[in-house]
């Protein structure tokens, strides 16, 4: 229970916190609604063909979400400076691809989901929410790198939670391709949005913004 109550977000990274989720937002919804009329790309290779469906990842990719949550939560629980420079890194990368969506929009045709069972069932409810459009980068792949990342730049995790989130990642980028939701350059572009945004972020020192967005109060 002790661990638990220490994932709770101080109130200085609520703001932060709340601008990655607003930014995710904006770049899933607003990147679909900018490039509805556009032609769209299609950007599989002949590899990609050969890559079999296999609807049981599909718990793969769907597990990927609440490891992102702790890894956000983890990376709040870090000094100001080293939570603010991650939360801000995070938002640029989505940035970044919300600029990639609106000037290179893909495409991808997914196969038809055959058999019963919570796999296939699954992966067909997932179908029907989630267009495959704007696929390249990979966010899936880019929050589970980040997440990755973050860990590694984290003081107060164990070796244990980054072979976690090292491991997370790789399975993250198998499912991406083996549920058929992208193709395989949308996985190193992911990875490199990441790597970008943590950059930047660092380079630019783009984290101090939220010492004056955030109260004075709050950062007691």
């Amino acid at each position: 229970m002790k661990k638990l109550r220490s994932l709770i977000p101080r109130r200085e990274c609520w703001i932060p916190l709340a601008m990655c989720i607003i930014i995710n937002m904006a770049v899933y919804y607003g990147g679909r609604l900018l490039t509805v009329e556009r032609s769209y790309f299609v950007l599989a290779l002949p590899l990609d063909n050969a890559i079999p469906l296999l609807p049981w990842t599909v718990l793969i990719y769907v597990l990927a979400f609440p490891t992102w949550a702790l890894g956000f939560l983890v990376a709040a629980r870090e000094e100001r400076p080293v939570a603010y420079e991650l939360l801000t890194a995070d938002q640029i990368a989505k940035l970044c691809c919300l600029v990639v969506f609106l000037l290179l929009p893909t495409i991808m045709e997914r196969p038809q989901v055959e058999g019963s069972g919570f796999g296939p069932w699954l992966l067909r409810l997932i179908y029907a929410l989630d267009e495959p459009r704007m696929l390249f980068p990979s966010m899936h792949c880019m929050e589970s790198w980040f997440c990755f990342r973050s860990a590694m730049r984290c003081q107060k995790t164990g070796r244990g939670y980054r072979a976690f989130c090292l491991i997370s990642a790789l399975l993250v980028c198998v499912s991406v391709v083996t549920v058929k939701q992208h193709v395989l350059v949308d996985i190193p572009a992911g990875i490199a949005v990441a790597e970008l945004g943590l950059w930047v972020s660092r380079k630019t020192r783009a984290g101090r913004i939220y010492e004056r967005l955030v109260p004075e109060s709050w950062q007691q």
